[in-house]
This record gives C-alpha cells, structure tokens and sequence, in this order.
C-alpha cells in the first residue's frame, strides 16, 4: 500500500489573484507631466540660467588678462613639480592655483579650462543671493540675484580666472551662515559659516579684512538695537552641540593645513 498523507482539518487560504496583488499593493502613477512642470519655481532658475549664459558664452574669445596668466604661470609650475610652494608675500591662498590645476588637468592647458571654475563659482555666487530670501524676502533676494546675473562688472569678474569671485562666494556663505545661525540655528547654517571662513583663509591674505569687517558690522548693529530696539531679533534655539562645533572646526583646520603644507 502506498503511504497516505496525514489527514488535516487546517485550512489553507488561496493565494491571491493577480488583480487583488495589483490592488493591494498599489502604485500611485506618477503627477502629470504639467503639474510637475508648474511646480518648478521657473523664476529661480531662470535667474540662474541667464547668469550662466551670460558667463559662459563666447568664454575664450577675450584674451588673456596680465593676472590670468600670472595664475597660468603658477598652474604650469605645479605641473611641473606638482604642488604649489605657496609663498606669503604673493598675498595669495593656495585654493584657487589648486582649482585651476585640476581644471586644466581634466580640460587641457585651455584658456576656457582656466576660466571655467571661476564662472562655476560666479554662478554659485547668484544662487548663494537667492538662499538670502528667509532673511530678506523673495522679492528682494530676487532683485538682486537678478542683478547680479546682467551686471556687467560682475558678468567681467565673473569670466575673469582670478581669485576675487572666490573671497566673494565663499564671504557670501559665511554671512549667510551668520544670518541663519541666529534666524534658525541648524547644524547646516554652522557648515556654511565654517565653509565659509575657511574658504576665505585660503583665496587671499585679505580674509582678515572682511571678518574684521564683520567684527565691526556686528558692533554697529548691537549699538542700532541699543539705540532703536527692533523687533524679533532673539536668537534661535540652536540645533548643534560641541561636538558639531569641533567637527566643523576640525575639518576646517585640516584643509587650511593641507593646502598650506
């Protein structure tokens, strides 16, 4: 006799059906295609797509300046003995001949190559205006990422391989940071004001005048509130510890170090 499987009163329910998987396990479809067209802020990158057309268009046309080749000279001596002897009396940080050389490295020894980070971070530096709207406005901030975009002084700055628009974007985190830091106290707002200080000690010497400078900003507000009090300008809870204080300070020091050895 063959063997006869035990006899079980347990029920087994039936697998579902293909539809019933589908409808349980639903996947919403996605928005149309217009909605999510209409919830793209078009004026915010529109501001920045014209500041990159007008940085990036006809880049090599303009020969190069005095200062630029004195940069390209400084790139071609890393290459040369790949590093850069940073020498004090240049009253140059050592961050924007690095940024060159790997541009040029990536790129070739192109006149384009050479302006190319400079124009990222003159870019940068018309999205960093628009991020001031918590503290200024959207209108505001908007006016004047705008005219930073069509100004021609900055648009010739801006394609200009020098190290001026670097102290610029790097000045512009570190305020930022400030202003968020006491509007909202994130760990994100202490990033940009470390980010920033240490991107300004290594573009130029002339770092201290603009933190000097912000020393001095801060005096003559404390005396304006002194004198006018304004309204809500208590300081945020802050959302970061000691521990995030050193790891921000930590990093800073080690890439000020690392490019200064």
């Amino acid at each position: 006799m063959n063997p006869q499987p035990p006899v079980t009163k347990m029920r087994i329910d039936a697998l579902p059906s293909s539809g019933e998987q589908t409808a349980r396990g639903e996947i919403e479809p996605a928005p149309p295609l217009a909605d999510r067209l209409a919830g793209i802020d078009w004026t915010f990158w529109g501001i920045i797509a014209l500041g990159a057309l007008l940085r990036f268009l006809f880049l090599s046309m303009k020969p190069p300046h005095f200062d630029e080749g004195i940069n390209g000279w400084f790139v071609d001596q890393m290459t040369k003995n790949s590093f850069y002897r940073y020498d004090p009396t240049n009253y140059h940080g050592p961050l924007h001949f690095y940024i060159l050389f790997f541009a040029q490295s990536l790129f070739g020894r192109h006149i384009w190559a050479l302006r190319l980070p400079v124009v990222l971070a003159s870019i940068g530096s018309i999205y960093l205006t628009l991020k001031f709207q918590p503290f200024v406005g959207r209108m505001i901030s908007r006016i004047a990422a705008l005219a930073m975009a069509i100004s021609p002084a900055f648009i010739f700055y801006g394609r200009y391989s020098i190290h001026e628009v670097w102290l610029l974007l790097f000045s512009m985190l570190f305020v930022l940071g400030l202003l968020g830091l006491w509007r909202f106290g994130t760990r994100g707002y202490l990033w940009c004001v470390g980010v920033g200080t240490a991107g300004m000690i290594l573009t130029k010497e002339t770092y201290i005048i603009h933190l000097g400078c912000a020393l001095i900003a801060a005096g003559v507000l404390w005396v304006s509130h002194w004198i006018t009090p304004m309204p809500e300008v208590k300081r945020a809870r802050q959302h970061w510890d000691l521990a995030d204080l050193a790891i921000v300070l930590g990093t800073a020091i080690f890439f000020i170090v690392f490019f200064y050895s």
